[in-house]
């Protein structure tokens, strides 16, 4: 150390840079201490165990920031040449301006770096809830994503859309929030979503699922997603007092519902969920699967001619998008055009040949429409494919039965060997449906076109699948056919 300038002193250039090194080791090793203790989140629970997770980056950057201001302060002792006197004379000046300064920098670092930062680690936790269909905590996250980013509309996005999941899931009750939301300020919906969760009904819920949506939308006017995911709202949301959640996702039923009970329907709502999908199109005219959505709300509304005309529209846009096919082939179904719906099954069927669904809408509609051949072709067609799908799912199965029988059971296998074994047999027993399914209804075909035999032949396979409420009906069908096929 060396006195300069009137007895001042400073650092000489070597103490300087030890002083530099010892603060940046030093300061990682107390860090990295402090970090592993917070890491252990024994004693917490719920919302606690995120937010000391999403601290560890406000943390991280308060300990940076001491870091950096030190080892400027060092730098600025270990100067060489005196402070000029002007500078001196205006310390007091230059200190007030730099404090001010410091301040300004740790707000920007505070909203701009730090609370963003925080927002996504909420938003990526809740993400992993989402994955595993745990709604209700996907929902608290995107919240408190929300609430540290109100600026930002992609979070407003995902908690709509799992609030929309979640009330699935909950009972009906008493709205308590408002639907028209055209006098509530954007920053007010936040509070709304709040009193959606907090009650706990499934009407509440959609309607926070609405408030959150109209707040992304308000933020982002020009993103197609907002437009889109409110005109998926109000298209659930006009059935929840018609159907149970589970039906919500079928357009024929919803059409049958609306047709057959039509005072249960909201059908304001599902008018607007139309507004919604023309915003959407309108906004992202190249997107064939948004013209589908609208073509599908007007096919529930009974608008058959609106939604033919939509479909046009889609097929404009890529002719090759098998479910726009598909749709038509419901659309003309539905108006009694047999052949022309068999057509468009058909056309579904040449761009997706291994579809299961469309080879079973050629199957069904062929018969109906008298081209039984079509049928039979589709139904074959069905079973050739799902029998080497069962066949790979059962060697699976046994492989891993195999090797927890060799590891002494299956706690001894990697922690998804369970869930993998479930998945299977899910997947098996879907697969054993879609054979049953397939075998009965080609025997059908095959039964009305005369040939006897062949028709005995599968129905005979269709009851090595056959669920057990389902075995009186086919064992008589069997019987019948082996009288026909005597002579």
């Amino acid at each position: 150390v060396e006195a300069r300038d009137g007895g001042r002193f400073r650092y000489s250039t070597g103490a300087a840079i030890a002083l530099y090194f010892g603060a940046a080791v030093l300061t990682f090793v107390i860090y990295g201490l402090i970090h592993a203790a917070r890491i252990e989140l024994g004693g917490l629970s719920g919302l606690a165990i995120f937010r000391r997770i999403a601290g560890h980056i406000v943390f991280f950057d308060a300990l940076l920031l001491l870091l950096i201001g030190g080892l400027a302060a060092s730098l600025v002792l270990a100067a060489a040449r005196p402070w000029p006197p002007r500078f001196m004379r205006r310390g007091a000046a230059t200190s007030a301006v730099a404090a001010g300064l410091a301040a300004l920098a740790l707000f920007v670092i505070l909203t701009v770096n730090v609370r963003s930062v925080q927002a996504d680690t909420y938003y990526k936790q809740g993400l992993g809830y989402e994955g595993a269909g745990q709604w209700e905590g996907s929902v608290v996250l995107y919240r408190e994503a929300a609430r540290l980013q109100p600026q930002e509309d992609y979070f407003y996005l995902f908690l709509g859309r799992a609030l929309l999941q979640w009330s699935d899931v909950l009972q009906p009750g008493s709205a308590t929030l408002p639907e028209d939301l055209a006098g509530v300020p954007t920053g007010e919906l936040l509070a709304l979503v709040d009193r959606g969760v907090q009650s706990r009904t499934r009407d509440d819920a959609l309607a926070a699922a609405h408030a959150a949506l109209v707040g992304a939308q308000r933020l982002n006017p020009l993103n197609t997603d907002h437009a889109a995911n409110l005109a998926r709202l109000h298209r659930a949301w006009a059935f929840t007092g018609a159907v149970a959640p589970g039906e919500s996702g079928d357009p024929t039923r919803l059409r049958d519902v609306l047709a057959q009970q039509p005072d249960k329907v909201n059908q304001d709502r599902l008018l607007r969920a139309i507004d919604y999908y023309r915003q959407a199109v309108a906004l992202s005219p190249q997107n064939a699967g948004l013209w589908n959505e609208l073509a599908t709300a007007q096919y529930i509304q009974g608008d058959l001619a609106g939604a033919t005309e939509t479909l046009a529209r889609s097929l404009q846009v890529d002719d090759r998008f098998y479910p726009t096919h598909l749709l038509l082939g419901d659309v003309r179904t539905a108006q009694g055009d047999l052949p022309a719906a068999l057509q468009a099954y058909q056309a579904a069927a040449e761009i997706s040949p291994n579809n299961i669904s469309v080879l079973s809408a050629v199957g069904v509609t062929g018969a109906e429409a008298g081209q039984p051949q079509a049928s039979v072709d589709a139904f074959r067609r069905i079973i050739g494919l799902q029998t080497t799908s069962l066949q790979n799912a059962q060697a699976q199965l046994a492989r891993l039965d195999q090797e927890a029988t060799a590891a002494g059971g299956y706690e001894n296998l990697q922690p998804g060997a369970v869930g993998q074994r479930q998945q299977l047999e899910g997947q098996i027993a879907s697969q054993q449906q879609q054979m049953f399914l397939a075998h009965r209804n080609l025997a059908l075909v095959l039964r009305d076109m005369g040939q006897a035999s062949e028709a005995l032949a599968a129905a005979e396979a269709a009851l090595q699948y056959a669920p057990e409420n389902e075995r009186a009906d086919l064992e008589a069908l069997v019987a019948d056919l082996q009288g026909q096929a005597k002579p």
